[in-house]
């Protein structure tokens, strides 16, 4: 669901509610919540339609989210080998 650091940093706020005696469920079920609303919103009013069948636009998307990542140095090579293993 999420990384080391967004969980760690998840448990820190949920700290300052635990001092104040709020019951675990209850902090659980807020980020529950904020969850929902936030995946409502990327659902309604960021996401955008894709076309799983274009090659293109699929390739564009691997480009962009593989560039993002720790990988960048082998972004060629993985591109390079999806378009040869795309069906």
């Amino acid at each position: 669901m999420c990384g080391d650091a967004a969980a760690g940093e998840m448990m820190s706020v949920a700290e300052q509610f635990l001092d104040d005696q709020m019951h675990p469920t209850v902090i659980i079920g807020a980020y529950r919540q904020a969850m929902d609303d936030i995946l409502e919103i990327l659902r309604d009013q960021i996401s955008v339609p894709v076309d799983v069948d274009n090659r293109e636009e699929m390739l564009k998307i691997v480009r962009s989210s593989v560039g993002t990542k720790f990988v960048h140095h082998w972004l060629v090579i993985f591109v390079v080998v999806f378009h040869f293993l795309w069906p």
